[in-house]
């Protein structure tokens, strides 16, 4: 074999290797930003479950119903005013919400 056949044979498989190797880093760097992306909108998404249900609870409040997933209620007193602290479990299980309202505002 003549010496400028090995000389490009020696230069595609390096060619091809620095191809591979550049590919798995592209690929590494695209699965850790997926995955990133993925987590965010978990949190996301958990976050508004959360707000949602605080919103539920203020609306059931201030309509003089008792709100769903209540651990506790209670009446709390702070510069001369009154309010009323509600604290619940969220509903898909991602912790608690307190709503704390001003307790002029029931019947």
């Amino acid at each position: 074999m003549p010496r400028r056949a090995v000389r490009r044979r020696g230069f595609l498989l390096v060619e091809t290797l620095a191809a591979l190797v550049a590919a798995s880093i592209f690929l590494a760097a695209a699965l850790s930003m997926f995955s990133a992306c993925a987590g965010l909108l978990s949190r996301s998404r958990a976050r508004l479950a959360s707000e949602l249900a605080a919103s539920a609870a203020i609306s059931a409040i201030l309509s003089g119903e008792e709100p769903d997933n209540v651990i506790s209620s209670e009446t709390v007193y702070g510069g001369g005013l009154t309010f009323r602290r509600v604290t619940m479990r969220n509903p898909h299980g991602e912790g608690t919400s307190v709503v704390v309202l001003p307790e002029r505002n029931f019947r």
